[in-house]
């Protein structure tokens, strides 16, 4: 499953919250809004009070799961700028690297195998024809 902005928050939350026996493997690029692996946040910031899906969520760090972020993606325009998103980075870059951080702090406090990849787009703003190279990179592996 491939996303990129909105559809990559979408598969985010799809990969996390989901029981799909159909993907292999999750694609999340350059989305404005992540869903960290935060347990003193509410959803859709955090996964406080997700009791009921703490099994999936567990089983999503275990999953073969790709950011990836635009090094160039950095303009504040078209994104959330409440305080509480702005706690999860100052652009999509800053929050990409912040939600897989997250995600592997999660992994590793919980004693939960993480082998999840961080992939930094040079050259790359938030425009899909520059991240679909990569996702097919991705895919044909």
């Amino acid at each position: 499953m491939f996303g990129h902005s909105s559809g990559s928050q979408f598969t985010h939350r799809f990969l996390m919250l989901g029981n799909s026996k159909y993907c292999n493997k999750y694609i999340c690029a350059n989305a404005g809004l992540y869903t960290f692996y935060d347990t003193t946040k509410n959803y859709p910031y955090g996964i406080k009070n997700l009791d009921k899906y703490s099994d999936r969520i567990k089983a999503s760090l275990q999953k073969e799961v790709y950011i990836l972020a635009g090094e160039k993606d950095t303009e504040s325009n078209m994104l959330n700028l409440l305080p509480e998103d702005n706690t999860e980075g100052k652009n999509r870059y800053e929050r990409a690297k912040n939600f897989y951080n997250s995600a592997k702090e999660f992994a590793n406090n919980n004693g939960i195998k993480f082998d999840w990849k961080f992939i930094s787009m040079p050259n790359v703003g938030h425009y899909s024809k520059d991240v679909i190279p990569f996702a097919m990179d991705i895919i044909n592996s």
